[in-house]
C-alpha cells in the first residue's frame, strides 16, 4: 500500500520515447579481427542513418573494409559500400588491413583511417573520405608515405575527429615506435588529401592508442598510454599551442592499458574512463575501471571506481585471462550525464551492461543488462557508443547506440548492435543535509535512481531517533530556495504545495536503529519517464530540536532510464 501512494505525484508526460532495441547481430565473418573495428567504428550521419564498418575476409583471400548502413534506427542493416581499401592499402597480400576508425562531418562526408598493423615490423596507415550522398570515394592517402615514416615504425595511431570549420584531425605514426603525432587536414573536409603535423601527442616517450575529443571551446583533447600512466594533453587550434601533460590514471601493468575512452560535453567538461591494474605487476591482475572528469578550472578530478574485479573473476572458462578491452564511454553533451558500457565480471558474471552516473550523483548505477552471462574470453569485445565525432546528429542526447564484436581468434566473428534510450535519465540527487536530534546523527533519506520497470527500488531512512514516527512529504519540485528553520534544519520542498496534515506517507515508526526501508516498484510505462518528485522526511523528536522534530535532507527523484 505504501508504494501506491507515490503514484499521485507522478506527473505523466506524453512525449514519444525511443524504444529499447535488443542486441542483434549485424554481420558474421571469418576474420580474426572483425568489426565493428576500432574504438570508433560507427557513426550517425545528418539524415539519422547509422553506419558501421566491419572487415569482411571474403573467403580468406582478402580483407575488405565494408560499411554497413541502417536507415531505420538500427532495426535492419544492409551492405552500403565495399571495399573502402584496395590492393595497395591492405585489401590483399600477406599482411592485410586489421583496424579502422571513422568520423562524419556536417556535409555528410565520411572520413576513414585504417591500418595494416602487424608485429613486429609491418605498420602502414591510410586515409580516404566518402561522400555518403553519392557513394564516391576520394583517392587513398598513404599516411606513411606522406610523412616519410618507414613501415618498421610500430604504431597504433587510430583516432579521428572532425573539428571546427570542418578540418579533419587524426593521429599518425612517427619515426619512433609507439609514439603518435597529431595531424590536421590542410583543407576543410579533407579536400585534396593533404595533412600536416602539429606535433607529437606526447612531448617525449610513449603515446599509444590515443583517443581524441573536442571540448565546447574547440580545444582538442587527447588521452594516451605512456607506461605506467594514462596521460592527457590538449591542443588549441586557435593559438597553435599544446598544454602540459597531466596524469589521468595509474596502471600497474598488463595489456588492459589499451582499454580507455574519451568524450566531451557542451558544458566545458571532458570525461575519461580507463581500465587499469591496481596491482603493480603485469602477471598479477586485479583490474579496476576508473572514471575522471576534466574542466579548465580544476583539471582532472576523479579516480572514481566504476567497477573492480579480482583475477579469479576475470579468468575465462579455458583458464586464460579474459580480454579486458571491454569498456566504452558516452556523455549526454547537454547535461554531462555519463554512461559506460562494460563487461561486468562481478555480479554480471561476464555479461555486457550499461551503467550511468547522472550529474550530481556520486556513484554509477546499473541501468541495463544487454547480454547473457559468459565466461568465454572474447565475448562482448571492444564495446563503444556512437558519440559526437560531428555533426550534431552524432550526439548522445536522445539515445545510446552500442556496438561490439564477438568471437575467438580463428573462429566466426560477429558485429553486434543494441539501442537504449538516453533520455530522460533516471537520477536521485541529494539536496543539502538533514539535522540531528536526540540520536546525534543527521536524519538521512536516500534512494537509487528510479529506473523505469525496477522492481527492487527502495528508499531508506536512517539517523532518526529509535522508534520515532516518520512522515514523508513530497512536492513536484524543490522550493525556490532552501528555508532554514534553525538547529541545522532546512526545508527543501515547495512550501506552497505542502500540507502538514497530509503527508505522502506516514506517520511510520522507525526501528530500534532509527531506520526504515520503503520498497517501491517503479512503473515501466513510458509515460512515467520524465516525472519528478522531491521528497523530505520529518520525524517527531521531542527534545531533539526546539520545534520537536528533525528534518532530513531533500531527495530530488527523476524517473527515467
Amino acid at each position: 500500500m505504501r508504494a501506491l501512494l507515490f503514484m499521485p505525484l507522478l506527473s505523466l508526460c506524453s512525449a514519444a520515447l525511443l524504444a529499447q532495441l535488443p542486441p542483434q547481430s549485424l554481420w558474421v565473418g571469418g576474420h580474426a579481427i572483425a568489426g565493428p573495428v576500432g574504438q570508433r567504428g560507427a557513426v550517425r550521419d545528418g539524415g539519422g542513418n547509422l553506419l558501421c564498418m566491419v572487415i569482411d575476409r571474403g573467403g580468406g583471400s582478402q580483407d575488405a573494409l565494408t560499411i554497413l548502413r541502417s536507415t531505420d534506427g538500427g532495426q535492419t542493416w544492409s551492405n552500403f559500400l565495399a571495399p573502402v581499401n584496395d590492393a595497395t592499402s591492405g585489401l590483399t597480400g600477406s599482411n592485410r588491413a586489421n583496424q579502422a576508425v571513422m568520423a562524419v562531418d556536417d556535409q555528410d562526408r565520411l572520413h576513414v583511417s585504417w591500418q595494416r598493423a602487424h608485429y613486429p615490423s609491418d605498420y602502414e596507415q591510410f586515409y580516404r573520405n566518402i561522400d555518403l550522398t553519392t557513394g564516391s570515394m576520394s583517392p587513398i592517402v598513404n599516411v606513411n608515405t606522406l610523412l616519410s615514416i618507414p613501415l618498421t615504425s610500430r604504431s597504433n595511431a587510430q583516432a579521428i575527429q572532425v573539428g571546427p570549420a570542418g578540418y579533419v584531425w587524426m593521429t599518425g605514426p612517427t619515426t619512433s615506435n609507439w609514439r603518435e603525432q597529431l595531424l590536421r587536414s590542410t583543407q576543410p573536409y579533407g579536400a585534396g588529401g593533404g595533412f600536416i603535423s602539429v606535433g607529437g601527442v606526447s612531448p617525449a616517450n610513449q603515446a599509444q592508442n590515443s583517443r581524441l575529443a573536442f571540448d565546447a571551446t574547440g580545444v582538442l583533447h587527447a588521452i594516451y598510454y605512456a607506461l605506467p600512466y594514462i596521460k592527457h594533453r590538449s591542443y588549441d587550434p586557435a593559438t597553435s599551442t599544446w598544454s602540459l601533460v597531466s596524469n589521468v590514471a595509474a596502471h600497474g601493468g598488463g595489456s588492459m592499458a589499451r582499454a580507455f575512452d574519451l568524450r566531451a560535453d557542451l558544458l566545458g567538461g571532458v570525461h575519461a574512463i580507463a581500465m587499469v591494474n591496481t596491482t603493480a605487476s603485469g602477471t598479477s591482475i586485479n583490474p579496476e575501471l576508473q572514471y575522471a572528469r576534466w574542466d579548465a578550472a580544476g583539471g582532472w578530478v576523479g579516480g572514481d571506481v566504476v567497477a573492480s574485479w579480482t583475477q579469479a573473476q576475470i579468468t575465462a572458462s579455458n583458464g586464460s585471462l579474459n580480454n579486458m578491452r571491454t569498456a566504452g564511454l558516452a556523455v549526454n553533451e547537454a547535461t554531462g550525464d555519463v554512461f559506460v558500457v562494460m563487461r561486468d565480471f562481478g555480479a554480471g558474471a561476464g555479461s555486457l551492461v550499461i551503467v550511468r552516473k547522472a550529474t550530481g550523483e556520486s556513484a554509477f548505477h546499473l541501468t541495463r543488462t544487454l547480454t547473457a552471462p559468459s565466461q568465454l574470453r572474447d565475448d562482448y569485445h571492444a564495446p563503444f557508443f556512437i558519440g559526437a565525432e560531428n555533426p550534431a546528429t552524432g550526439l548522445t542526447l536522445s539515445d545510446l547506440q552500442v556496438f561490439w564484436r564477438q568471437g575467438a581468434t580463428g573462429t566466426q566473428f560477429s558485429a553486434w548492435h543494441a539501442q537504449h534510450p538516453g533520455t530522460p535519465l533516471a537520477a536521485a540527487v541529494t539536496l543539502g543535509a538533514g539535522c540531528a536530534g536526540t540520536s546525534g546523527s543527521p536524519l538521512v533519506i536516500d534512494a537509487p535512481p528510479p529506473i523505469l520497470g525496477s522492481t527492487a527500488w527502495a528508499a531508506s531512512i536512517s539517523g532518526g531517533p529509535p522508534g520515532g514516527l516518520a512522515s514523508i512529504f513530497a512536492t513536484p519540485q524543490p522550493g525556490p530556495a532552501p528555508l532554514a528553520l534553525g538547529a541545522g534544519c532546512t526545508i527543501y520542498l515547495d512550501l506552497s504545495l505542502v500540507s502538514v496534515s497530509n503527508p505522502l506517507l506516514g506517520p511510520l515508526p522507525l526501528d530500534a536503529t532509527g531506520s526504515l526501508t520503503i520498497p517501491y516498484s517503479v512503473p515501466g510505462t513510458p509515460g512515467t519517464a520524465g516525472s519528478r518528485i522531491t521528497a523530505q522526511v520529518a520525524v517527531s523528536d521531542p527534545g531533539g530540536t526546539p520545534f520537536g522534530l528533525v528534518l532530513s535532507n531533500g531527495l530530488d527523484l527523476f524517473f527515467g532510464w
